[in-house]
């Protein structure tokens, strides 16, 4: 879920995720915030795909039929207050877990 979370915050969190790109030793010089941001999920998709941990719903148990009820869950998750990106809706969460999925 991260590398999808990470796009779903890409244009209001390109200075935060540019650090991510320093910690995973992305040299982002010349770089602006956003270019270093997308570089920072590159990154952390290919540590990922080399430590061979799952990158997609679909690979879990989750049913597809249960995205609509984890949206809804979300909606009232109070960790969503701290997002970076303000989520007001239900179907902009379905948006991401579908990318996700």
């Amino acid at each position: 879920m991260l590398p999808h979370a990470m796009r779903y915050n890409l244009e209001v969190a390109a200075g935060p995720l540019r650090l991510v790109a320093e910690a995973m030793r992305v040299d982002g010089r010349g770089l602006s915030d956003l270019q270093a941001a997308q570089c920072a999920i590159e990154a952390i998709e290919t540590l990922q795909q080399a430590i061979d941990v799952l990158r997609r719903l679909r690979d879990t148990k989750l049913d597809r039929a249960q995205l609509r009820a984890v949206a809804e869950h979300t909606m009232l998750d109070r960790g969503l207050y701290f997002n970076p990106r303000t989520t007001r809706s239900v179907d902009a969460v379905m948006k991401l877990l579908e990318s996700a999925w």
